[in-house]
């Protein structure tokens, strides 16, 4: 009972000592950086505190002790208060994104994994974290589906096929043409396995031909893949699908009447 005393109260004052240095380094963070900037830095920062804290307490103590994450839990809450009135606000998908990827990947598989008994505490304010963003970025997609891709009005220029893809392959003939004037390119004789490589058969292969629906579904999915969990991006991944085929159905209608 001595020993758990002894333990909650050297806590106690480091808590006390550390604490308002912890909070004016994260109201400095704050300054001149981007959401992503901010949530890289910041949980760094508190990463390194967590590690020093620990090792701080084995120069003096032999045994661990819960007093000491239970400190560095409510340390690491400054971190999830700083960090959460950003993550909420956010609206773009690129950039909650990017935000799953750092704690997924920098904070969770880089860093925590290798050393859970000293990065406990900031592993559970990292999951939380994690949890807040993958949750705002569900409902951003299911926003983003609604609207820019069920709800897609196409311009003349989106429906106007088969024009568009005539004029494109008017464009390759040209350039197919153009690059059998000027095909006699001298292969090394040192890289005997390389082979010079013609343009690309058709402008109409890149995907900025396609449809506006089908290239911001396939974008938007690519960028969901590896920040949510399976189910849940099977089940957007359907709903993105159905709501594609059907913007596709709609703008073919137009093109018939057209």
């Amino acid at each position: 009972q001595a020993l758990t005393d002894i333990y909650t109260c050297y806590c106690a004052q480091r808590e006390q000592l550390i604490s308002p240095g912890v909070t004016s380094s994260f109201n400095d963070l704050r300054t001149g950086r981007d959401v992503c900037g901010l949530v890289r830095a910041s949980c760094a920062f508190m990463l390194h505190v967590c590690q020093d804290e620990h090792q701080l307490f084995r120069h003096f103590f032999t045994l661990p002790s819960s007093a000491l994450d239970e400190m560095l839990e409510r340390l690491c809450q400054g971190l999830y208060d700083l960090l959460r009135p950003f993550i909420i606000s956010i609206y773009h998908l690129e950039t909650l994104a990017e935000l799953c990827s750092i704690l997924k990947l920098e904070m969770i598989d880089d860093h925590i994994s290798g050393n859970p008994t000293e990065l406990g505490a900031f592993e559970v304010i990292v999951k939380q974290m994690l949890e807040d963003v993958q949750e705002r970025l569900v409902y951003r997609t299911n926003i983003y589906i609604k609207s820019d891709i069920l709800g897609f009005n196409p311009s003349q220029g989106d429906l106007a096929y088969p024009e568009k893809l005539q004029m494109m392959e008017d464009i390759a003939k040209k350039l197919h043409t153009s690059k059998e004037d000027d095909n006699m390119v001298e292969i090394s004789l040192d890289h005997p396995l390389e082979r010079t490589k013609s343009m690309s058969s058709s402008p109409a292969d890149l995907h900025g031909m396609w449809y506006p629906t089908v290239r911001r579904v396939l974008v938007c999915l690519s960028k969901l893949y590896r920040c949510i969990e399976r189910g849940i991006f099977q089940g957007l991944s359907q709903e993105a699908l159905s709501s594609c085929v059907e913007s596709l159905t709609t703008a073919s209608n137009q093109i018939k009447v057209r």
